[in-house]
């Protein structure tokens, strides 16, 4: 460790007797002149592969009940691709001509869509890499397309990496996307052969109306050259402050001395937009109608709208910001990351080395490996406040929310500022336990067995423990448990039919088949297997064809909701009567999960990454008439040095601005939802954060602790017309901040 705090790790190395240079310079200079050689060699030009003057090329086939003919388009011959709703991939298969497309000499496959029907449609582009006969490794892409609206779908073949000053590419791991845009993130994704591409598969994604889409100028582009301008080196990329240092943007911190002018300039702004004044102290509609007050929020549906009723009585709608935490996330500096950042502060540093320490990724390439992080979203904290920068901080967030018309702390935030009693707040959390079924391993592909008895104490012990100041509190609207758990496919049933035999779950599959076929012969018979008994059935860990057994996996699938949803309502009943439960924040649309949460939840939650028609267009899958809540949405861009845009892409500030609004805008004119929480507060590390690489622009706020201008103002006009809007239909932004 040097003494400016940056980690290095070189060694010294032997001179060349002949040139007087060390061996690591000689190899520098060789790189250097290989490197130069290369780029005077002539790029490949763009590819085109579908010459749509000659037709559908012979070798093309539909998929899924989808339809493609070539048309005439406004801009020339276009390949229209259309069909039905389908929980299925509908469209069209387009094989290599010859035995397989090379495709290693371009960086990116393109397709230009429209969509020219009258739905939001998502439309993907997939490349595999083998014949169909054997298992395929594939790459794909897609974009959620508007009706009348243009876009491209583009698939990385190769990411293109900037180099070094010896001219050897710069490889940046653990990220999600890179400067020049998105980056690999699966292991398999290096296995594949690029040089043997066997077909090309152009789709709408499990589309839930009718669609229609027109695909032009499908191409293959040449790797580009990416290096920043002015022939400057691109490490390292990131500055003392965690800013992507070759962009400029407005607001982006130049100095130490930026912080407090940046603070004060921001006392003046919220002093200047109080919280709206038709809010309560709750952030209820303060001047809408009188309610029963019962102390705690409730639910209610009033002319035919589904509302919240906060303590007071009045009428509520729950309009928050998620992860607002002062533990902002690290971004890993080791291992082999030395050389991005211009300053890490060492461990003793009086003032930084605090925020310096170990850190951990649960999935990515730095998986289970021992890591060191940094929090520049901490150290800037420190920078902007002070000190005593941790309480000042949060009376800050409690101060933006209300001046940005906000009204609730979402899910992941800081439990203390959550109970400071000025900002209503819903509490999220896991229930700890060690028992699962299906691949215990992966996160997206296993669920906590609910049968075993650990499971309900696992529920009371963290209730207990970490949120007993909550129990009782009349700002607490309610709480989130666990967080987008796996209800979706076979993954359930067919984990649980793979445990052992003494999985509690298990065991109570096997005895729901004996209630529904009685006798062993009579399983046989349905899923055409060979048990010998039921106990064989109980220790075998193979699956049965699941579309034959598909009756049997739904209704255990039934009763697993069933014992879970009604678990989790009568332990919060008992240890916080009061409080709602705000259900799991489903992001899947399964049907029997869905019905049954409306039977036990006070509110059906989903995470809602769409854009504003589809929320528009959003149809409760459980179909009862019960209210719904969208626990995480976003939209992010890349014009601001971030370089993930999140997992609904805005064009840039600007556009960001307008789909918050028309997001919020299609939320309040639905009658079953009563609050959407945006995903998250502050912006992630352009680096990406320890747990999985994330590096969106995300937040309300970026790394600096700089609020985003345009995102502020968007919100303000929400929450000065939230309440008119919703009650009578009609939108008067006029009336928004002063």
């Amino acid at each position: 460790m040097k003494s400016n705090g940056l980690c290095q790790n070189e060694k010294q190395t032997p001179q060349c007797p002949a040139h007087g240079k060390s061996g690591l310079e000689m190899v520098r200079l060789v790189m250097a002149t290989i490197a130069a050689v290369a780029q005077a060699a002539p790029l490949p030009v763009d590819r085109e592969l579908l010459i749509l003057s000659e037709g559908l090329p012979p070798s093309a086939t539909v998929q899924h009940d989808g339809e493609a003919a070539v048309v005439q388009s406004a801009s020339g011959a276009a390949l229209r691709v259309s069909g039905p709703a389908s929980d299925r991939w509908p469209g069209i298969v387009l094989r290599a001509p010859t035995e397989a497309w090379d495709f290693a000499q371009y960086s990116r496959l393109v397709m230009d869509v429209r969509n020219v029907g009258n739905a939001p449609t998502r439309i993907g582009l997939r490349f595999d890499d083998q014949p169909e006969t054997s298992p395929p490794k594939f790459r794909y892409a897609y974009k959620d397309v508007l009706p009348g609206s243009s876009e491209h779908v583009e698939v990385a073949i190769h990411s293109p990496s900037p180099t070094d000053v010896d001219g050897t590419p710069i490889e940046l791991p653990g990220m999600w996307a890179g400067p020049w845009g998105n980056l690999p993130r699966g292991p398999a994704a290096p296995q594949q052969d690029v040089t043997r591409v066997s077909r090309i598969l152009i789709y709408a994604g499990r589309p839930q109306d009718s669609f229609a889409f027109e695909v032009s100028n499908l191409r293959l582009t040449a790797a580009p050259v990416w290096n920043p301008p002015d022939g400057k080196p691109f490490l390292p990329f990131v500055d003392r402050f965690g800013q992507y240092v070759h962009q400029q943007w407005p607001g982006k911190m130049r100095t130490e001395a930026d912080f407090a002018v940046r603070l004060e300039r921001e006392k003046t702004d919220l002093a200047l937009h109080p919280r709206p004044t038709d809010s309560n102290a709750f952030g209820g509609w303060r001047t809408g109608p009188m309610l029963e007050a019962t102390g705690a929020f409730r639910t209610q549906k009033v002319d035919g709208k589904w509302w919240l009723v906060d303590p007071a009585g009045k009428l509520f709608f729950s309009y928050g910001i998620t992860s607002i935490r002062l533990d902002a996330k690290k971004t890993p500096v080791t291992p082999d990351r030395d050389r991005w950042f211009r300053w890490i502060p060492a461990k003793k540093d009086p003032v930084f080395g605090a925020f310096l320490g170990p850190c951990h990724a649960w999935s990515g390439p730095y998986k289970h490996q021992k890591m060191t992080g940094f929090s520049f979203g901490q150290a800037n904290m420190r920078r902007r406040y002070g000190t005593d920068w941790q309480p000042l901080a949060r009376e800050m967030a409690h101060s933006r929310l209300h001046s940005w018309g906000l009204n609730t702390i979402g899910n992941w935030s800081d439990i203390t500022m959550c109970t400071m009693q000025k900002t209503p707040y819903t509490v999220g959390f896991y229930i700890p336990t060690a028992n699962y079924v299906g691949d215990k391993s992966d996160h997206n592909q296993r669920f906590p067995d609910v049968h075993d008895p650990s499971w309900e104490q696992g529920l009371r012990r963290v209730l207990k423990r970490w949120y007993g100041g909550t129990l009782n509190d009349p700002w607490c609207i309610g709480y989130f448990v666990d967080n987008e758990l796996e209800f979706a496919g076979d993954v359930i049933p067919s984990g649980t039919l793979a445990s052992p035999a003494d999985q509690p779950a298990k065991r109570a599959f096997v005895d729901l088949l004996r209630s529904r076929h009685h006798t062993i012969d009579s399983l046989n018979a349905a899923w055409g297997t060979q048990h010998a008994s039921w106990d064989a059935v109980c220790t075998s860990r193979e699956l049965p064809d699941p579309e034959r057994a598909r009756t049997d996996f739904s209704a255990f699938l039934e009763q697993v909701a069933k014992t879970y949803f009604s678990t989790i309502k009568r332990v919060l009943r008992e240890m916080a009567p009061g409080r709602l439960y705000l259900g799991s924040r489903f992001n899947t649309f399964n049907r029997i999960p869905a019905t049954v949460a409306a039977t036990y939840c006070d509110v059906v939650s989903y995470n809602l990454y769409r854009y504003p028609e589809e929320v528009a267009a959003f149809t409760f899958p459980g179909k009862q008439d019960v209210p719904l809540i969208i626990g995480e949405w976003h939209f992010g861009a890349r014009d601001r040095g971030v370089f993930f845009p999140g997992l609904r892409e805005a064009r840039d500030q600007a556009d960001r601005a307008r789909l918050l609004m028309d997001y919020m805008r299609a939320v309040l004119a639905h009658p079953q939802f009563v609050g959407a929480h945006w995903f998250r507060y502050r912006s992630e590390p352009c680096t990406g954060r320890d747990l999985d690489g994330e590096n969106g622009q995300l937040g309300f706020v970026d790394i600096c602790d700089s609020p985003y201008a345009e995102t502020v103002a968007a919100s303000r006009t929400v929450g000065h017309t939230m309440y008119p809007f919703r009650w009578t239909g009609k939108w008067t932004p006029q009336s928004s901040a002063p």
